[in-house]
Formats: C-alpha cells, sequence, structure tokens
C-alpha cells in the first residue's frame, strides 16, 4: 500500500507510464481522503488499465468506466493508501470561480495556481461557459488546469452555468465525496469533506436552494454535529454582493436561507463566485469572500454599503490554516495582493453541563463537558479557571471542552476560558451534589452494558451518598468511590438483578 506523500510525489513527479496511447487524458485526483482516495482517467474502452511504476514496482488500477457519448470513457478508481502524521489545523487550499471560458487570464491564473503548494482546489462555479457539457468541461475544466488535478484534488460548487442543462456532465467528470446521509438524487449535488481537520460544507446554490428544505436540513444536522474548529461554506450565488448579481433572486434566497444558518452556526468563512469580480464582506462573525475572477469577462463590483473591498480583477484566493489562524490572501494575474486579511475567532461558549447525563446540574469534583465554538485547535494556549483556580483540561476540540470541576464548596462561579484568540467567561452554579449515570449511545446506562452487572459509573456526587433506583425498587444508598486514572469518573459496585427496569440516581 502506497504511503499518501509516496502516492501524491508519484503523480506530481509524472512516474505513471500508462498502459495505451496519449490518447488517455489525466488522471485526476478526487475526494482524497487520510486513507483513501480516487482516480479518474478518460480514454478508450481498453484504456481501462492504468498503471505505473515507481520504486521498481508496478501499480494496476482497473478502473469502473461512465461511457461518454463518442464512445471513450471515463474510468475511476478508489486507491488505498496508508495515512501519515500531519497535525490538524495546517492547511493551504486555493479557491476561484467563474473561470471556464479558456480565457488568457485563465491560463495565467494557472501558471500562478500550479506554483502554489496547496493541499486542495476549491471551485465556486462556472466551470465552463456557456454550458457545462462533455466537451466544454474536458476543453475548459480538465484540459487546461489537467496537470495541478493530478497533485491535489479540485472540489467544486455546481455554478449556474454549470447546472443550466442539467448536472449530469458535471457529475461524470467528477468522484466527490458522498455523505450517506445525502438523498441518491442529490448525491453530488451538495456534500462535506474534512480535511487536516478543517470541515467544509459545499452546496448547491441553484436547484437545491429551491427545491425545499432536503439540503437545508442536511445542513443543519451537518453544523450541529460538527467539532472542528474551522469551518467553511462553500457555493455559487453570494448571499451579498454588488454589482451585475446584486438584484437576483437566487442570491436574495441565499441570503434569506443560507446566510442565517451560518451566520448563527458561526461558521468563519464563506467563499461564493457569480460575480466576476473579487469582493469581501463581514457579517456578524462570518467573512463572505466573493471570488469570480478565474478566467471570464469581469463585471463591475458596485457599491454595497457592508462591503470591506472590491476589486474588478481577474484573481484566485490563496488559504492557510495554522492552528486558530486563517490568513486569505487574494492574488492577481501579475502576483500581486489584490486584498490580504487574517481570521482569528474568538471563543463562545453557549453551555456548560455533566458530561454522563449531558444535564445543567453540576456538583463539586464532576466531570463536565463545555460547548460552543472555537474552543480549541490543538491544546496550545488553552487555559480555563474556575473563580481563578486552574481547571485540568481532558479532551477538547473545536466544538467541546471536558474538564473536572474542583472539591471547592457549591455556589455561583464563574468559568474563564482564555484561548491564543481571546476569552470568554460563563456564569455557572455548583450544587452540594447532582449525580448523573454515565449512558451509551442510546441512552442506556453503561452499567448495563456490562455482563456481570457489578459497577455502576456516575459522576457529580459531590463526595456525598447517592441513592440508585432501579424502577420503583429503592436499592439504597451508597458512597460512590474514584475510579483510578479517570479523574471526574466514579464507580458503585453492586450486584445487580437481571433483567433489570432502567437505572436511576439522585442525591440521598
Amino acid at each position: 500500500m502506497l504511503t499518501r506523500r509516496q502516492f501524491l510525489f508519484s503523480l506530481l513527479a509524472g512516474n505513471i507510464p500508462l498502459q495505451a496511447s496519449s490518447s488517455i487524458l489525466g488522471p485526476w485526483l478526487q475526494d482524497l481522503q487520510p486513507r483513501s482516495a480516487t482516480l479518474l482517467w478518460c480514454g478508450r474502452p481498453e484504456d481501462n488499465l492504468l498503471r505505473w511504476e515507481m520504486n521498481g514496482q508496478e501499480f494496476r488500477l482497473n478502473g469502473q468506466p461512465t461511457t461518454l457519448a463518442d464512445g471513450r470513457q471515463i474510468f475511476r478508481c478508489r486507491v488505498p493508501l496508508e495515512p501519515t502524521s500531519r497535525p490538524d489545523n495546517d492547511l493551504c487550499f486555493l479557491a476561484l470561480g467563474d473561470s471556464g471560458t479558456g480565457s488568457e487570464e485563465q491560463s495565467r491564473l494557472f501558471q500562478r495556481l500550479e506554483a502554489e503548494p496547496a493541499d486542495l482546489l476549491l471551485h465556486t462555479g462556472d466551470l465552463a461557459y456557456p454550458l457545462a457539457t462533455d466537451q466544454t468541461l474536458e476543453d475548459l475544466y480538465i484540459r487546461p488546469y489537467a496537470r495541478l488535478m493530478s497533485r491535489i484534488p479540485f472540489y467544486p460548487c455546481p455554478g449556474n452555468h454549470d447546472a443550466a442543462i442539467s448536472l449530469d456532465a458535471y457529475l461524470r467528470w467528477h468522484s466527490l465525496p458522498d455523505p450517506a446521509d445525502v438523498p441518491a438524487a442529490d448525491r453530488g449535488r451538495y456534500y462535506c469533506f474534512q480535511s487536516q481537520g478543517v470541515d467544509f460544507y459545499v452546496l448547491d446554490s441553484n436547484d437545491a436552494l429551491w427545491e425545499g428544505q432536503r439540503m437545508l436540513q442536511w445542513l443543519d444536522r451537518q453544523l450541529a454535529a460538527s467539532r472542528a474548529f474551522w469551518r467553511i461554506a462553500l457555493f455559487h450565488h453570494p448571499p451579498y454582493t454588488g454589482g451585475k448579481h446584486a438584484a437576483d433572486e437566487t442570491c436574495r434566497l441565499a441570503a434569506a436561507q443560507l446566510a442565517p444558518r451560518l451566520e448563527a452556526a458561526r461558521v468563519p468563512l464563506v467563499l461564493n463566485g457569480h460575480e466576476h469580480s473579487y469582493q469581501r464582506f463581514a457579517r456578524a462573525s462570518t467573512a463572505y469572500v466573493v471570488s469570480g475572477g478565474g478566467g471570464a469577462g469581469l463585471y463591475s463590483p458596485g457599491q454595497h454599503p457592508d462591503r470591506v473591498t472590491a476589486s474588478e480583477l481577474h484573481h484566485y484566493v490563496r488559504g492557510q490554516v495554522n492552528g486558530s489562524r486563517l490568513h486569505l490572501a487574494a492574488i492577481g494575474l501579475n502576483g500581486e495582493r489584490i486584498d490580504e486579511f487574517t481570521l482569528s475567532p474568538p471563543p463562545v461558549i453557549r453551555s456548560v453541563v455533566d458530561s454522563a447525563a449531558f444535564g445543567p446540574r453540576l456538583a463539586p469534583g464532576g466531570l463536565a463537558s463545555l460547548f460552543g465554538y472555537h474552543l480549541a485547535a490543538g491544546r496550545d494556549g488553552i487555559r480555563l479557571s474556575l473563580d481563578g483556580q486552574p481547571l485540568p483540561l481532558g479532551s477538547s476540540s473545536g466544538s467541546q471542552l471536558n474538564f473536572v470541576l474542583p472539591r471547592r464548596a457549591p455556589g455561583l462561579a464563574r468559568l474563564e476560558l482564555t484561548t491564543p484568540n481571546g476569552s470568554t467567561s460563563y456564569e455557572m452554579e455548583l450544587l452540594p451534589s447532582a449525580p448523573s449515570l454515565f449512558r451509551d449511545e442510546q441512552g442506556v446506562p453503561v452499567s448495563e452494558r456490562l455482563a456481570s452487572g457489578h459497577r455502576i459509573f456516575l459522576t457529580g456526587s459531590g463526595g456525598k451518598q447517592v441513592r440508585l433506583r432501579s424502577g420503583p425498587k429503592d436499592l439504597g444508598p451508597f458512597l460512590p468511590r474514584p475510579v483510578p486514572a479517570l479523574p471526574g469518573v466514579e464507580q458503585i459496585e453492586i450486584a445487580l438483578p437481571f433483567p433489570m427496569p432502567a437505572l436511576s440516581v439522585e442525591a440521598a
């Protein structure tokens, strides 16, 4: 099995002697995951076998075909990779849109894109003009970017020119991430993926935005489930824009349906196209970047009262994620920096609950979970204290911190969180005792999953006796004991009857 580094290096170095003639187009890379990637190539039916040599070893890929109208086939094959060790929140990405015209500007931008040491490219839509057919996608998208696409995966969202007839050709030339909870009819129209700990949401602002709630409900679920510090959304029609498309109904619908969701979830960056210019907006805690200068004819950005900056120039955007900072620069045809800024979102605390039942009742010495946004991008620089007393941190993510409360007297207290991007506080109350049972994903107490039935796991007793019940039966008071090596977790050892009604615990 190839390591990811070996695989990408072999593609970059061009060590791919193809089995057939130069009639093969590709291969190009798609849907790069920690343990696998997809390779696509286009050729005649007999070109289904792709092989290359590296370090004296030959690798063969037998592609699954999709037939084009001219008799050629697009082949795709999933390649297993060995994961590599690399810290999360360390990522370089490129973004551009409205590119597919075959113009000199598109070619000049490609030369600059090819020199960028990026991990992936986000395309904000309109891959080919005037319509995205098999022929225009090949001529104006795959062939111009073939060398770059062999090295890094492209993740596009559909633009209005891509979806004007249908998305059939758009889907044939891609192998996009395929989340299990996207309906079959919507596969490839919108999707999500993660790269180096960064969550990306790629949306369809064409038909999927007009057809009801399926995509919006899916997006709500994804945003609620995300644990990432950095979340980036990508769709074609900008919710905020000046210029030619300022009055577009689809842009207005994006402003009504997408922007409020993303801003409420504090998504820090949204990338759009459609306007053939560069524009940047700051709304609430979200930055909106309109990057539609990838090669098509430019539009005047016009005026907008809430806009930070705008330029009527061909360009692309480079984003560099480094821990809790995201630096972005818009780069012009001659390498000039049209705009440059850094996002460093401060922490936001939504709630603090016990880590067993996830309820609001907390007690001294208990294990607690803090939920919010932009909490931790790694452990460096994260400090948590209660009334000035430092608290030991357990596991952490962008949306959750686990910690142990001090064994101190109950009452009102102020929790303070400090990160490299800022500080925030949260008022909370500690009760004398607030026990709760640890439960599994189905809500069943962990003890009921143990074959022996001799241990109950809980937290929040406050060092006091608790009363255990099995349905209406009172099993009596118990004094929980700490679990070694698991701070904040306690246990009760008791022989439990099987089968038994649901267990519950309360302060004695």
